[in-house]
């Protein structure tokens, strides 16, 4: 719709890169309103911010390379960069593997880190979601539903279709998705955020993806899902199985609601 943002005729930026930094904004922000996160020293405080920004910039090195691996594009991701784009799981995983690895040297409790953060996910997530339907990416397949929306001309997906088509706004349908589940999470138990959050988040991108209409690459070369299915569905099982065998054992880590450092 809109791929930049002008704030004045000199002044204008990538309305992705807008969005996203809005979101890690707000994401901040809720952060800081947490009950629990208020609760902590202002040391504690300072190590949570520190595995918040390390996580983040190996997330979007994370998002990058995934993609290019899903498009087949790894050996050419620095020659063509602007061929590759970012994928939400890739970033995630990612950033994930760093703040355990962080938190753990830190001596944190992980868990209750990533109960903490399981809002201020979402709310990034959101905004980011926003910016992917400015920018036209990750558009839908082509629908008559009353749901459609037709992109202009020069936009990602009017360039794809070659034409004026109605497709289904898959951006707006995830965020709408998204904060949904933010409410919902926000009236669970602390300590379930984390869990709820990935295989419920799992299972609305994985019908999303069927009403995608871009090129999302493939994995494991194999065409019948796509590569965002496949993790979520993974993701899922994991998550399922890690549940079923921790709610087996008294007093364990992952039900703490403090740090606990040692």
């Amino acid at each position: 719709m809109h791929p930049f943002i002008n704030f004045s005729h000199f002044f204008s930026i990538p309305s992705y890169n807008f969005f996203i930094a809005v979101g890690l904004v707000f994401g901040l922000i809720n952060l800081e309103n947490e009950k629990k996160y208020i609760q902590e020293s202002e040391r504690q405080k300072d190590t949570i911010k520190m595995i918040i920004v390390v996580s983040i910039i190996f997330g979007f090195i994370g998002a990058y390379v995934f993609d290019s691996i899903t498009q087949n594009k790894l050996y050419t991701m620095l020659s063509r960069p602007n061929e590759i784009g970012l994928t939400f799981w890739g970033g995630f995983i990612l950033g994930l593997i760093v703040l355990i690895c962080i938190s753990y040297y830190k001596r944190l409790n992980t868990f209750f880190l990533l109960n903490l953060l399981s809002p201020s996910f979402l709310i990034s997530h959101f905004w980011g979601r926003l910016g992917c339907f400015f920018v036209g990416c990750c558009f839908g397949k082509e629908t008559n539903a009353y749901t459609g929306i037709i992109f202009p001309k020069n936009s990602i997906p009017y360039s794809n279709y070659h034409g004026l088509v109605s497709i289904h706004p898959t951006q707006l349908y995830e965020a709408t998705g998204i904060f949904i589940l933010l409410v919902f999470l926000r009236k669970q138990k602390f300590n379930n955020r984390f869990f709820l959050y990935l295989i419920l988040y799992g299972i609305l991108r994985f019908f999303i993806e069927f009403l995608r209409g871009d090129n999302r690459g493939s994995l494991f070369n194999q065409n019948i899902l796509s590569p965002s299915q496949l993790i979520s569905m993974l993701m899922c099982c994991l998550i399922i199985t890690l549940v079923f065998f921790i709610r087996r054992i008294p007093n364990n880590i992952l039900l703490a609601t403090e740090f606990n450092i040692n």
